[in-house]
């Protein structure tokens, strides 16, 4: 597949969801790769997802996309997350770092050319 980069601002708000609803999310999406033994052991089963395991956040600063002003005005949850305490192995700090600083995803395959 040929690919042309373009100059696009994609905001990914798969992750912003109530505390319940990402909970079932994440049990869900366990359940397609584990069986349940592996969910008992591995997964903290609650009615809220706990939000300070995500080990790459950063706060956004921008102005988000009028398509979806709404529905943050609607939410009724609070979210509070410290983004310098990030929770992740030392290997992937490490690798996460030459990302950012490269622009290259080590071991990263990609079915794609850019042209």
């Amino acid at each position: 597949m040929n690919v042309k980069p373009v100059s696009a601002c994609i905001h990914h708000y798969g992750w912003v969801k109530p505390p319940g609803a990402m909970q079932l999310k994440q049990e869900s999406f366990h359940k397609l790769w584990h069986d349940d033994e592996w969910i008992k052991k591995n997964i903290v089963i609650s009615d809220e997802f706990d939000y300070s395991k995500i080990d790459s956040l950063s706060l956004f600063k921008g102005v988000h996309p009028a398509v979806i002003q709404e529905k943050i005005a609607r939410q009724n949850w609070k979210f509070s997350f410290d983004p310098t305490k990030k929770n992740m192995p030392l290997t992937s700090k490490l690798l996460h770092g030459f990302e950012d600083f490269t622009g290259w995803r080590f071991g990263e395959w990609k079915n794609y050319k850019v042209v």
